[in-house]
């Protein structure tokens, strides 16, 4: 409910004392942000989204944590990192001119494993075998495939192409920290 407050006022000098009365009437909060968050961690890039929860009819102000904002009711946002796990604090204000409230919530985002390889030659006559040498650190993972149609799980495998043509050749491994998948050719 409303409250109403009287304010007074006492000025007294030398010739006597007067007294004013005022009043202020103060309404409550008719705003409450809430939002619900999902999920709340994950590899980068990271879709997350949020449902609001908050009073309907207002004025609504996201703050994704990273430089990106939003107007709108229920929301999305892409979160990336891209070499350290990284915490960002979502914020959303709503008001209605005359109330407002906050609430904020956190997402925690991981980085890609740092894939990378080289190969021992990148023409080979057919039936000849080419190294692929992985120089990726920290995966736990890894799986080549190798354009082919065949593929294989050794951490630096060797394979011979039997038709002629150009391959496009991919890593894709999982790093030993957080399990995060990446994909390299």
């Amino acid at each position: 409910e409303d409250t109403t407050y009287i304010i007074s006022m006492i000025a007294s000098n030398i010739c006597g004392t007067d007294t004013t009365f005022d009043s202020v009437t103060v309404s409550p909060n008719t705003i409450t942000s809430f939002f619900n968050t999902s999920p709340i961690s994950g590899c980068s890039p990271l879709q997350v989204e949020f449902t609001n929860y908050s009073t309907p009819n207002a004025i609504y102000a996201w703050d994704f944590g990273d430089g990106n904002i939003s107007s709108d009711f229920n929301t999305n946002h892409t979160y990336i990192s891209n070499s350290t796990d990284t915490v960002f604090t979502v914020s959303l204000v709503v008001t209605n001119g005359c109330s407002y409230d906050t609430s904020s919530n956190t997402v925690s985002i991981f980085p890609q494993p740092n894939l990378s390889f080289s190969v021992s030659q990148d023409s080979i006559c057919s039936g000849d075998e080419i190294t692929f040498i992985n120089t990726s650190t920290g995966l736990i993972n890894t799986y080549w495939d190798f354009g082919d149609g065949l593929s294989s799980t050794q951490y630096s495998p060797t394979h011979g192409y039997q038709t002629a043509g150009t391959y496009f050749a991919s890593l894709i491994g999982a790093g030993s920290e957080y399990g995060c998948i990446d994909t390299v050719s």
